[in-house]
């Protein structure tokens, strides 16, 4: 599909876990693009990665993730990861 300009609308704000270890360090969320180098390197390092939300950016991160050679635990509210969006036999 051609383009002249590409707009990338990923939905809003990412949500924050609730407990005080969502800050702690190894808990990143991905909103922008310095957000997603330090999820890399942080990944380089990491001996388990879990990945919390099965839409499309939690989809997308695991399976970049698992491409880069990391083991990930996708963890998420549906049976399936994009289940709301691409139905239950998708």
């Amino acid at each position: 599909m051609a383009y002249d300009t590409l707009l990338l609308a990923t939905g809003s704000g990412s949500r924050h876990l609730g407990a005080t270890s969502a800050y702690l360090p190894g808990v990143h969320y991905l909103r922008s693009l310095d957000d997603a180098n330090e999820l890399r390197t942080a990944a380089e390092t990491a001996t388990a990665i879990v990945v919390i939300g099965g839409g499309w950016v939690g989809s997308e991160v695991t399976a970049s993730l698992r491409q880069l050679g990391h083991e990930v635990t996708l963890i998420t509210n549906l049976r399936r990861p994009l289940e709301r969006v691409l139905g239950p036999e998708i």
